[in-house]
C-alpha cells in the first residue's frame, strides 16, 4: 500500500482530541505541539520534530485521539495506516 504525504501549515490541526485513531503519521520535516485539553485551556504536552511519530497509540491501543496535534511550522508528514504501523 502506498503511503501518502501530507503537507501542513503553521496553525494547521492535523489530529483533535476525541476522534477515531485511524491513522498515525510520521514526521518528516517541520514541528508540531502536542496538546490536550484541560476545562477550557489548551496545555502543551509536548513538541515533536522530524523523525518523531504522532497519532500511533491511539491506533495501537484502538482508542479515540488522546491529544490534539498542530503544527508550529510547515510540515511534511507521512501518514501510515492501522496495517502497517501494526
Amino acid at each position: 500500500m502506498q503511503q501518502q504525504r501530507l503537507t501542513v501549515q503553521p496553525g494547521e490541526l492535523i489530529l483533535r482530541e476525541g476522534d477515531p485513531a485511524d491513522c498515525a503519521y510520521l514526521i518528516e520535516a517541520g514541528r508540531v505541539a502536542v496538546r490536550r485539553s484541560s476545562g477550557a485551556q489548551q496545555v502543551q504536552l509536548a513538541v515533536l520534530g522530524a523523525g518523531e511519530w504522532v497519532g500511533e497509540m491511539g491506533v495501537i491501543a484502538e482508542k479515540p485521539r488522546s491529544a490534539s496535534v498542530v503544527a508550529l511550522e510547515p510540515c511534511t508528514l507521512r501518514r501510515i495506516e492501522p496495517d502497517q504501523l501494526l
